[in-house]
């Protein structure tokens, strides 16, 4: 199976993009935040994390209704624990 496009590769993709945005606007404005730097990093990572989780379960899962659903849940659950 071919890495198609899934909900967590879509939002990953979507997460670090805005997240750059607004790093780099940010910057732009002269508004600079003491871990700005760090935080970029993490949220790569997360993102890293979220693509590399998504590949894995494209290799192993082969049904791509099972791969969405699997991705949807850990979304939903990455957005649920940054809410608290």
């Amino acid at each position: 199976m071919k890495c198609r496009p899934t909900v967590l590769n879509i939002s990953a993709v979507i997460v670090l993009i805005y997240d750059g945005y607004k790093y780099f606007k940010d910057f732009l404005n002269d508004i600079h935040y003491q871990y700005g730097a760090l935080a970029m990093f993490m949220t790569g990572m997360i993102v890293f994390s979220g693509l590399l989780l998504d590949y894995i379960l494209q290799k192993k899962i082969k049904k791509y209704l099972i791969v969405n659903l699997v991705g949807l849940l850990v979304v939903l659950v990455f957005i649920f624990l940054m809410m608290r």
